[in-house]
């Protein structure tokens, strides 16, 4: 019998999840969890041994008002991008789309010019 499990990444997001889980944590997040019937277990990333070149450092770029496609440096594994324009997240399949076959990201609307993106991704 599997348990559903929350996780809350900040609060802006939660997940539910089932017993065989995979999150995707950059390596600087916190996350806390809870422990139905225990105590709140904090796990910070950075004192995790992460596997080496599993996340490259991000992909960083200025908008310029003409392109909505950007592309990474390297093959990503899909569903894995987190995009920030001057640091405010945007939402996959809601402001953006990833590009698997292309290694790249494409913007729903056209961001304006000047603004600093970064692309952080699993490499695939």
């Amino acid at each position: 019998m599997s348990e559903d499990i929350t996780v809350i990444l900040n609060e802006d997001v939660t997940v539910l999840l089932n017993a065989d889980i995979t999150v995707q944590l950059l390596p600087d997040d916190v996350i806390e969890v809870e422990v139905l019937g225990g105590s709140p277990i904090e796990i910070n990333m950075t004192s995790i041994d992460l596997m080496e070149g599993a996340f490259p450092d991000p992909d960083v770029f200025t908008t310029d008002g003409i392109n909505k496609t950007y592309p990474t440096t390297s093959k990503f594994r899909s569903k894995s991008t987190l995009i920030f324009l001057d640091g405010v997240y945007q939402g996959k399949g809601v402001d953006y789309a990833e590009d698997i076959g292309q290694q790249s990201i494409t913007f729903v609307n056209m961001p304006p010019a000047g603004l600093k993106g970064e692309i952080r991704y699993v490499v695939d």
